[in-house]
């Protein structure tokens, strides 16, 4: 059953979309003269819907057609969607070319128009669904239609351009198109009463944004189909990222890296906002996935809960795969497994840290031997890094610093946990949230108790501090352009964490773009002098090398190039990097370096090229 607004027209050209307009506006005049109400403490009421503030948490009971619910989720959440992350994701892309490709405003506006036109072809495949939600959402809470459209694509884009970035190493991508996430399930024999459990991290590089205003939205259609809810952030309307309707089908996104990526296909958003809604088993989703192709490399957690079914569903532009578990557990992060051959390699950083996240879950399950919520909040709030056997704040490890939203399920007891805070929000408490029942008593049957914030904040408070340092050198330097405030809070995250080499070398690069070239070579040493992990080091050995090169000192550079091809794993794109630098110094004895347009992915501490 398709959701559909009570109105006639039908957009396909930019005339239709303003008589659209014109209908809706003229439909729906009751929207435009309604008032919000305060009902209580933390709560407040718009026409047929509810607000209420849990927690951290804002909570939405929506009730109507599409275009009501879009509506009333835009009005009783304006201001934190005018301050959330619609707008900022408008100013991404002009804020990466600023900080990587160049400061001439000219050809700036050159490279954004050509991003405008791949944006325009994903547009193409917009549902006339969607753009009625987007303008509900756009008038009730001032927000430009613009601003919401293209939130929705703006990804999307840029994950497909990675691509082409990680092959030619032209031009960066930007943070967003290499967003990482976290999944594991458990039941039968691996709970302690046999039922299921789903442990969830959305990690998403928009800190200070996401996090800043959290949402559990609960959707009662009145025009046709299931209910339904979903986990994400205030103006996030689509049911995409983590969303489960009340026949138990439950879905969880993964971006992948992959070969297999089109202009040519649904974006995600679509596909799921539709899927969630209407499909009542497993063979239902799979089927409407093989139906429509998506533009990305996505992996699903699925969950049929009523069937008690647990798959993992691998999808590219061409390809659909399903990876269903039968022995009680199941795991994911961000690459794929019976599509393996379509991963694209960005580098060995990005490789190492889903691969391992995946190991961890594993391990912790094992360790576990009989998962409960508790249990389940601690594995997803770990900070243990696999590969160098130790907490770290920046690593390969479950909880990161870009966890901007968790999330525990309880299916069978019609419960679910949600992590508070900002991020790492699975390092901090969770709240009982209701799943399916009367809604309109929503926390009535809900313990009056939560699951305690993970003890890994008392007991290495450093490491704490030294990951809030990092999240605000990482908004500082990707949202204001600001690489100086970005160095004086790694500054900080060094003295909080001294025993973690990814501070230092990212400190490191901070200071070459600030020109601090004593700095520079000082953080790049102290990565040398950890010894591991390797690929780090060999990067400090290539940059310390390009520093020496840049400034005319050739026996110095020569000797760090050779000493970075003496790993045993040597990225090969760093390989790459290392023999054309190589060449360059023993020609022309100089190779200048560019730092301020240094391609960083900072929730990697690596590059997209070097």
């Amino acid at each position: 059953m398709q959701f559909r607004p009570k109105i006639s027209v039908q957009t396909t050209t930019f005339a239709s979309s303003l008589r659209l307009f014109r209908e809706l506006k003229k439909s729906y005049r009751h929207l435009y003269q309604a008032e919000v109400l305060t009902v209580g403490d933390n709560a407040w009421a718009f026409d047929k819907a509810r607000l209420f503030k849990r927690g951290d948490t804002h909570t939405l009971f929506l009730k109507g057609d599409a275009f009501e619910m879009a509506f009333q989720h835009g009005k009783l959440l304006s201001k934190q969607v005018n301050d959330g992350v619609l707008m900022q994701l408008s100013k991404t892309i002009p804020n990466h070319l600023e900080n990587s490709i160049s400061q001439n405003p000219l050809l700036n506006k050159l490279v954004i128009a050509l991003v405008d036109y791949f944006g325009h072809r994903l547009r193409e495949h917009m549902p006339w669904e969607s753009l009625v939600e987007s303008f509900a959402l756009s008038e009730g809470s001032g927000l430009a239609l613009h601003h919401i459209s293209n939130s929705m694509i703006i990804m999307e884009a840029l994950y497909i351009l990675a691509k082409y970035a990680t092959r030619t190493g032209s031009f960066d991508p930007g943070s967003l198109a290499f967003a990482g996430c976290s999944s594991f399930a458990a039941w039968g024999k691996h709970t302690a009463d046999g039922d299921l459990i789903i442990g969830r991290n959305l990690d998403y590089p928009l800190n200070g944004y996401f996090d800043a205003h959290p949402l559990v939205t609960y959707f009662e259609p009145t025009d046709g189909g299931q209910r339904y809810l979903s986990l994400g952030t205030a103006g996030l309307h689509p049911p995409s990222l983590t969303s489960m309707n009340e026949s138990g089908i439950y879905l969880a996104a993964h971006l992948i890296p992959t070969e297999e990526t089109s202009f040519e296909g649904t974006p995600m958003y679509f596909l799921v906002n539709d899927i969630i809604r209407t499909a009542t088993t497993f063979d239902e989703v799979v089927h409407q996935f093989r139906q429509k192709r998506v533009t990305l490399g996505w992996s699903f957690v699925l969950a049929s809960t009523k069937e008690g079914r647990m798959a993992t569903l691998e999808v590219t532009n061409q390809r659909v795969a399903v990876r269903e578990s039968h022995d009680g557990k199941h795991f994911l992060s961000n690459h794929f497994s019976a599509l393996e051959s379509s991963n694209l390699f960005v580098n060995r950083s990005v490789d190492e840290d889903s691969k391992g996240r995946y190991f961890r879950m594993t391990e912790r399950v094992r360790e576990a031997g009989t998962i409960t919520p508790d249990i389940a909040a601690s594995i997803m709030g770990d900070s243990f890094d696999p590969w160098l056997a130790k907490d770290r704040g920046l690593g390969s490890t479950v909880a990161v610093h870009i966890t901007v939203g968790s999330a525990i399920f309880e299916p069978n007891k019609n419960r679910m946990w949600v992590g508070q805070g900002m991020a790492p929000t699975s390092q901090n408490e969770w709240l009982p949230f209701p799943l399916f029942g009367d809604w309109s008593k929503p926390f009535a049957e809900m313990p009056n108790k939560k699951i305690e914030a993970h003890p890994l904040k008392k007991q290495n408070p450093g490491l704490t501090k030294a990951v809030s340092h990092y999240i605000k050198a990482k908004m500082a330097y990707e949202f204001e352009c600001d690489s100086e405030t970005a160095y004086g809070h790694l500054v900080e995250c060094v003295k909080a964490d001294p025993e973690n080499p990814s501070y230092h070398f990212v400190g490191a690069i901070f200071a070459m773009k600030t020109e601090r070239w004593g700095e520079a070579v000082e953080g790049l040493s102290h990565v040398i002098g950890f010894g591991d992990p390797s690929h780090l080091k060999s990067m400090a050995y290539y940059y310390r090398g390009r520093i020496h090169a840049s400034r005319g000192n050739k026996d110095g550079a020569l000797a760090d190039f050779e000493m970075a091809k003496k790993a045993p794993d040597l990225d090969a794109k760093l390989g790459r990097a290392l023999s054309k630098a190589t060449t360059r110094v023993r020609l022309f004895g100089k190779y200048p370096l560019s730092p301020k347009k240094l391609p960083l992915l900072m929730q990697f501490a690596d590059f997209v090229f070097y």
